[in-house]
């Protein structure tokens, strides 16, 4: 874990404002534990995983790590939104 954390950075999302699809990349813009960022990710099944009991982890394309712990407390807005392209 710690040599992880050395060489990855990891997030966790409180709100997401915009999710754009272009050229098989999501391009997120998100608030964090951390503050405002955007990121993009491959829009591929191995980008995303399960994450406790409700939550989503989600990969960007520098393997950097973004948590959802609780979809539930997410808006139900930014759920719709984040839904619209990650599902299982």
């Amino acid at each position: 874990r710690a040599s992880l954390d050395q060489h990855y950075f990891e997030f966790r999302i409180t709100q997401i404002y915009r999710i754009d699809w272009k050229f098989n990349l999501l391009f997120f813009d998100v608030e964090t534990d951390q503050g405002r960022t955007e990121f993009e990710m491959c829009w591929q099944v191995d980008r995303t995983q399960h994450y406790g009991e409700n939550g989503m982890l989600l990969v960007d394309v520098f393997d950097n790590r973004y948590m959802i712990p609780d979809m539930d407390q997410l808006s139900r807005g930014d759920r719709k939104q984040l839904t619209r392209y990650i599902y299982w």
